[in-house]
């Protein structure tokens, strides 16, 4: 089997693994709380989004500019809840500035200095970046919470697998223009997208153990 067979099934691994948080959400519907309820409608969204990119892809249309627009939504959903676990007082504030920092980047650079249907790699590794970022944050202050044990608190899982991911798709689109320059030559790009793969499927069975933490009142409890 060589590594092209391998990249496939993993790829094919990878979309599926998309199902996991969305069904273990549903199955253990009793123990969705105030953190996992938001989530498993997002996962909702990426099985549908993951879904339409696959169907796109089959019948050989261009799929570049759907990531474009999900990069963004992507963007938005995460560090709000992201600098909302935070604590930060001025919630509103933190919030709106990265959106009015990122936003016109990516309208600038998605329609002007690029394509709309071209990918546009440097806007999705600076909003990687930032989750990354943000992600890193939120471990390091459950990490000092007592409140409730970390590995029984959804935050650490939801956190650890938004940093899996979004820290491996930095590198991944930091250097997709060089796979890009080099016409996507299989030498670089099928063991790049086989560890984009793994990452993946990894970061969903992280975000898949959120929905199997016990049901607490995460509303009355405070992160110190």
């Amino acid at each position: 089997m060589n590594l092209t067979s391998i990249s496939s099934y993993f790829l094919y691994a990878s979309l599926l693994s998309a199902l996991l948080p969305l069904f273990t959400g549903v199955t253990f519907f009793n123990k969705l709380n105030i953190v996992t309820t938001p989530f498993l409608f997002f996962f909702y969204y990426v099985v549908l989004h993951e879904s339409f990119s696959f169907i796109l892809s089959r019948y050989s249309t261009n799929t570049l500019w759907w990531m474009n627009i999900n990069q963004l939504l992507e963007f938005m959903f995460f560090t709000w809840f992201f600098i909302k676990w935070l604590g930060e007082k001025n919630l509103n504030t933190w919030y709106f500035g990265l959106v009015l920092f990122f936003l016109p980047y990516w309208c600038y650079s998605t329609f002007i200095i690029n394509n709309f249907y071209a990918s546009n790699s440097f806007a999705h590794a600076i909003e990687c970046l930032v989750i990354v970022l943000l992600a890193g944050f939120v471990l390091i202050k459950l990490s000092k919470n007592i409140a409730i044990p970390l590995f029984k608190n959804p935050k650490f899982w939801l956190a650890s697998g938004a940093m899996v991911y979004f820290s491996f798709s930095v590198l991944v689109y930091a250097i997709y223009q060089v796979i890009v320059n080099n016409k996507y030559k299989a030498s670089l790009f099928e063991p790049v997208w086989l560890l984009h793969s793994i990452m993946n499927i990894f970061s969903n069975l992280l975000y898949s153990i959120a929905f199997l933490c016990p049901a607490r009142p995460f509303k009355y409890l405070k992160m110190k």
